[in-house]
């Protein structure tokens, strides 16, 4: 090709190149406007019109009325001062609000416009179960022997229950060690087969929030008391069970069988008063939960431990 005509060509090339990334920066910018802006401004999730119209937060009541008297005022200023000095790299547009539990009163804030708090609730979250049922609470998952020979394995609402043994820490409870203790004591009865019932009945419901959308489906589990490998099937897939207690039980009465124990059927059923406890795990402390809610930001954790508070307050 001769070099007038490579001149032509570039000559033509430019101006429509410059188009093709014109028209397309156009048709993207429409389509957020014209179809993505007016969902994401009516999805109950991000706020009912707040990308259209920000609202500033509304001033705060009293968030804990009962307390006693604080043993110390707080000073604004300096809390400010406090704030503000913290490093903010990285966090983006920023907002904040500290108040008064006792009072309601605004100590500090920071941004405008309402947000959705997001990940950020879990360190409330964390808290709330720190002071309401202490850091050395432990969860217990048991197995129950009724007088007709079936075996109850009631879930205590331990979130981080594994199938298998867990020597690393957290030091997670096991099905796995659950099923050894569970048929060393059946076998010191003579027993080798047995029915298998599963109670997640300590939780009330519901067990999914019917304001979360379905794509919160692979970022938490429905939240029971019996749960298992956070409602995995499948460890390295994302996917959640849909019956996390029958998962649970499932994965249990394999472990039973691989300790010699036939399991002839599996079902939901309430634990009887009378059965008794045959074998037990216990969860890590409350102290260790909230750090591993916090440090992997842990969804089922989190929703758990509001569950374990909501049993502490009477209010499930």
């Amino acid at each position: 090709m001769s070099r007038a005509r490579r001149a032509r060509g570039a000559g033509w090339a430019w101006p429509a190149l410059v188009w093709i990334v014109a028209t397309a920066l156009v048709g993207a910018t429409v389509l957020l406007q014209v179809v993505v802006r007016p969902q994401l401004a009516s999805d109950p999730l991000v706020g009912g019109g707040r990308l259209d119209a920000p609202a500033s937060a509304q001033a705060p009541g009293a968030v804990l009325p009962g307390l006693s008297a604080p043993s110390a005022s707080v000073d604004a200023a300096a809390l400010a001062r406090t704030l503000e000095a913290l490093p903010r790299d990285g966090l983006g547009d920023l907002a904040g609000l500290v108040v008064d539990a006792e009072t309601g009163t605004e100590l500090y804030r920071v941004g405008s416009g309402a947000r959705t708090p997001a990940s950020s609730m879990k360190v409330l979250s964390g808290v709330v179960a720190l002071d309401v049922l202490g850091a050395d609470t432990r969860f217990e998952t048991r197995t129950y022997l009724t007088a007709d020979g079936q075996v109850i394995l009631r879930g205590g609402g331990d979130p981080l229950l594994a199938s298998a043994h867990q020597d690393a820490y957290p030091h997670a409870a096991s099905l796995e060690d659950l099923a050894a203790s569970t048929a060393e004591a059946l076998r010191a009865r003579g027993v080798t087969s047995v029915e298998l019932g599963y109670d997640a009945s300590l939780f009330g419901g519901p067990a999914w929030n019917p304001l979360w959308p379905e794509t919160f489906a692979t970022s938490v589990a429905p939240i029971t008391a019996l749960t298992v490998d956070h409602a995995r099937p499948d460890a390295n897939s994302w996917a959640r069970s849909t019956d996390p207690a029958r998962l649970a039980a499932d994965a249990f009465a394999s472990r039973l069988a691989a300790q010699g124990i036939a399991v002839t059927e599996v079902e939901a059923e309430a634990t009887p008063a009378e059965a008794q406890q045959v074998a037990a795990v216990t969860s890590p402390p409350v102290g260790v939960l909230v750090e591993h809610t916090l440090s992997e930001s842990d969804n089922d954790a989190a929703e758990t431990l509001l569950w374990q508070v909501a049993l502490a307050r009477g209010k499930t």
